[in-house]
């Protein structure tokens, strides 16, 4: 079946603006293999195309840690310098019941990594972040806590990292 069928019964009684919505959706079909792998052009031989850049990686025995400690050392950041450029977006105090929304941001340039930490945890890396050189530093989730703690966002800049903490406090424990 053609995509210009969908397109027609979407589009109503307008042929119009079927043929333009089926241009588009043709144009992007053809264009969606080039997007989606780097190919060389046909003009470069394979061995002139150069190669996608390497995602950056975190080491996997970080999830491993059973302390806060110990996640520093797998990640090689007991040394982290504290930076203002680093922002962690969560309410100051949430109902236990919920997940808690967080933003993690970093103004920080050449970010690669971000790495949560929560200190009142048995496996405290909450999440790890490894991202492409031109991607944006700023990841938002949501995040389930159990009770008051101090959280720690890491950032890797240039291969040193960096950190801010920030203390989520829950409703109950809030109002003992």
């Amino acid at each position: 079946m053609k995509s210009e069928c969908y397109v027609n019964a979407a589009a109503g009684n307008r042929p119009a603006l079927a043929r333009a919505c089926a241009q588009a959706i043709a144009a992007l079909m053809l264009a969606l293999p080039g997007i989606c792998a780097a190919q060389p052009s046909p003009a470069q031989p394979p061995s002139a195309a150069a190669p996608p850049a390497a995602a950056p990686s975190l080491p996997a025995t970080i999830y491993r840690a059973t302390s806060v400690r110990e996640a520093l050392a797998a990640l090689g950041a007991t040394d982290a310098t504290a930076s203002g450029r680093l922002l962690i977006d969560a309410p100051d105090i949430h109902d236990s019941k919920l997940p808690v929304p967080v933003r993690l941001r970093s103004e920080l340039p050449n970010t690669d990594a971000l790495v949560l930490i929560v200190e009142r945890s048995p496996k405290p890396v909450a999440a790890a972040f490894a991202m492409r050189p031109m991607q944006q530093p700023e990841i938002v989730f949501q995040l389930p806590f159990a009770r008051t703690s101090s959280v720690m966002l890491l950032a890797r800049s240039d291969g040193k990292w960096f950190s801010a903490t920030r203390t989520i406090r829950m409703a109950v424990e809030a109002w003992k």
